[in-house]
């Protein structure tokens, strides 16, 4: 998704934040999932990170549980958004991008079973038809628990 013209984009806008020193906060999916919904991963992150030499630090949270997407409207709960270990640098691609999705859906996955009071559910991909999300079809199916 965006291809070349947007990782150069990106890799400018990142310079120039990472030469301030400021941080940078991306969804690698692009947006927010619903609970227990996961978007595709995308390799924006990885590049800014091996182009930079920027660590990574994966964030997890249940806010989804209490504030839904596309609703205006909040519920009551204690929202947890929890920053993770940074990720290791240097990786490969591959092992970079299963080791981000696996330690951000898992967690989450964990902080969405404790808000709920239920087990540990694996998350599933999901696309965004631009209105909502649907169950993914005829893409490699995904779950991580």
């Amino acid at each position: 998704c965006g291809g070349p013209e947007a990782r150069e984009a990106l890799s400018k806008s990142a310079a120039q934040v990472a030469a301030e020193g400021r941080r940078i906060l991306i969804y690698p999916e692009g947006h927010l999932a619903a609970p227990g919904e996961h978007f595709r991963y995308r390799t924006g992150v990885y590049y800014m990170s091996k182009d930079f030499d920027l660590p990574v630090v994966p964030v997890a949270t249940n806010l989804g549980c209490f504030w839904k997407q596309q609703e205006k409207t909040k519920t009551p709960g204690v929202a947890t958004i929890e920053f993770l270990p940074a990720l290791p640098q240097r990786l490969e691609k591959d092992e970079f991008m299963t080791l981000m999705q696996a330690t951000i859906e898992g967690r989450t996955n964990e902080l969405i079973a404790q808000a709920r009071g239920e087990p540990v559910k694996p998350s599933v991909l999901v696309e965004w038809d631009g209105k909502k999300n649907v169950h993914s079809v005829g893409l490699k199916e995904q779950t991580v628990t």
